[in-house]
């Protein structure tokens, strides 16, 4: 049998490599055009006016003093289209030159994601991260302000904003949305007087470095939690619903006591609100009592940690097993059973403080 390639399959052959050196060598072009675009803030502007003809570029020179204030992913605008949603981000730019990036979703309070200082480099925003939490995208974009007709002002990063922008702005004919979807809208101005009591309260209520366990000594929340909470235990989803937006959202479990720790007693069936909604699973809680709620909350939300529950293990078949998830430390027998946070994965840093954490309420009651 002859294998040989025949003169129209060589043919073929040559038309195939033709057309896919067409495609990559464009998107080749695509892509350094886009790069080219994102890296000039005169182009980039000109780029997304080109989509939404009504908006006007910053003028840095005579307005500069306007940028400080707080910009939100759901500032007036969008919630005028859309409502609010159920998560989001802000960020707080500071006129002495520093600024905080946080995040919110309905089952996680505000979090300081990353804090540093800011400046203005060729008609971009630059946020420089202290590097003291994560590295979010905020450090790695650059942002550009852009002036909307009602006179506010929106900021949109020029790497994962801008592709978003300029991948979907045709999506529904309406790119003036698209926009607002793709920037932080400015929805309060940040005076000299406000700057050190806004931080002060934000540092109280929305500092958790433990959440990112990068380097930290042992955080404080742990102990307070433990202090703090009316009731500490082990707890397992029994059902959940999510509640209604009108009435306030988030979610509502019943949960049994399963290992009690402190407080009520075990084996009690209890409401939990906004905790998560995972039948079946097993949980570290830290509540307090909410008379309004007429049931309980946890004392910090992004404190549910699911645990593993293992039985009869003796403590070397706990270190053995410790060992093999990366963790480190002593873990403590409760009522004959130890409790491991459920990480899915080797242990990581976050997984290690939350390892921590658990342990810690179980010393309580040695």
């Amino acid at each position: 049998m002859d294998f040989r390639i025949s003169q129209p399959s060589r043919y073929l052959k040559s038309q195939l490599i033709v057309f896919l050196s067409i495609i990559f060598s464009t998107s080749s072009v695509n892509a350094v055009e886009e790069s080219d675009i994102m890296n000039d803030a005169n182009k980039m502007f000109s780029e997304i006016q080109s989509h939404v003809p009504n908006i006007k570029s910053f003028d840095f020179e005579k307005h500069k003093n306007e940028i400080p204030g707080i910009y939100s992913t759901y500032g007036p605008t969008m919630l005028e289209r859309l409502g609010r949603g159920t998560s989001g981000s802000l960020f707080y730019i500071f006129p002495d030159g520093t600024y905080l990036y946080t995040k919110w979703a309905d089952i996680m309070p505000e979090t300081i994601y990353e804090k540093g200082h800011w400046e203005i480099n060729d008609s971009f925003i630059t946020f420089i991260g202290d590097n003291s939490l994560s590295k979010e995208r905020s450090t790695s974009e650059k942002y550009l302000p852009i002036r909307m007709e009602n006179n506010n002002i929106l900021i949109m990063g020029n790497k994962w904003d801008y592709h978003y922008f300029s991948t979907h702005y045709f999506d529904g004919d309406d790119p003036a949305f698209i926009m607002l979807v793709a920037t932080h809208e400015k929805i309060k101005n940040i005076s000299n007087v406000e700057i050190e009591p806004l931080k002060a309260e934000l540092m109280e209520r929305a500092w958790k470095p433990w959440f990112f366990a990068e380097g930290f000594p042992p955080h404080q929340l742990k102990v307070d939690a433990y202090n703090k909470s009316d009731l500490v235990a082990v707890v397992q989803t029994i059902s959940g619903h999510m509640i209604p937006l009108e009435e306030g959202g988030g979610s509502r479990v019943k949960a049994r006591i399963v290992s009690l720790i402190k407080g009520k007693s075990e084996g009690e069936v209890i409401d939990i609100f906004y905790g998560a909604v995972n039948i079946g699973q097993k949980y570290i809680a830290n509540l307090i009592w909410d008379a309004e709620l007429n049931g309980y909350k946890y004392y910090d939300l992004n404190m549910d940690i699911p645990v593993v529950e293992l039985e009869n293990y003796d403590q070397d078949a706990i270190e053995r097993t410790m060992g093999a998830w990366g963790l480190t430390g002593k873990a403590i027998s409760f009522e004959n059973n130890y409790y491991l946070p459920d990480c899915n994965t080797k242990c990581d840093d976050i997984c290690q403080r939350k390892f921590e954490y658990v342990q810690y309420m179980f010393s309580q009651r040695q």
